[in-house]
């Protein structure tokens, strides 16, 4: 099984706000990101709750960049949209409603499984990931993070510039 080391998790990278934009053009713009940066992008989950009037939205997002052919980054988006409304601007359909975006980062290693079919094999990438590659490593950490900030940032500065009314 691949090692997963998480960088950013949880609650650190986190957007609460309750806002009024046009979900379409989120998604654009998140997706340009991913594409920008050299990410495979991957929608994992899709939920969609309706009741009455009011919608509500789970999605996650995946962004995946091969370092090499032992090390990849992941970077997630866990989007929930509650309690939204449609509302027909100017601009074209928006939503307001309350939105939560959370992003976590890891670095995932022997993603393709080469190293873990026989115990030696896996003592040595053991000795090898913690002793011979950290230079490598802080590297490859320092990116990951500059990268899930960047792209919180970016959706930060988006749904402020956007404002629909």
């Amino acid at each position: 099984m691949p090692e997963q080391d998480w960088i950013i998790r949880g609650d650190k990278l986190v957007i609460k706000k309750e806002a009024q934009f046009n979900m379409i053009e989120l998604y654009r713009t998140l997706k340009a990101w991913f594409d920008l940066h050299n990410y495979n992008f991957y929608e994992r989950e899709y939920e969609d709750i309706i009741k009455g009037e009011r919608k509500s939205v789970k999605i996650k997002w995946e962004g995946q960049k091969y370092i090499d052919n032992y090390s990849r980054y992941l970077i997630n988006l866990s989007i929930s949209l509650k309690n939204y409304k449609t509302i027909e601007t100017k601009q074209g359909k928006t939503v307001n409603g309350n939105l939560t975006i959370k992003y976590e980062a890891s670095i995932e290693t022997d993603y393709e499984q080469k190293w873990e079919n026989n115990p030696i094999m896996k003592f040595t990438r053991a000795i090898f990931d913690k002793f011979i590659s950290t230079g490598r490593r802080e590297r490859y950490e320092k990116e990951l993070i500059d990268d899930a900030h960047d792209i919180f940032h970016r959706t930060k500065s988006y749904l402020n510039l956007h404002k629909f009314k």
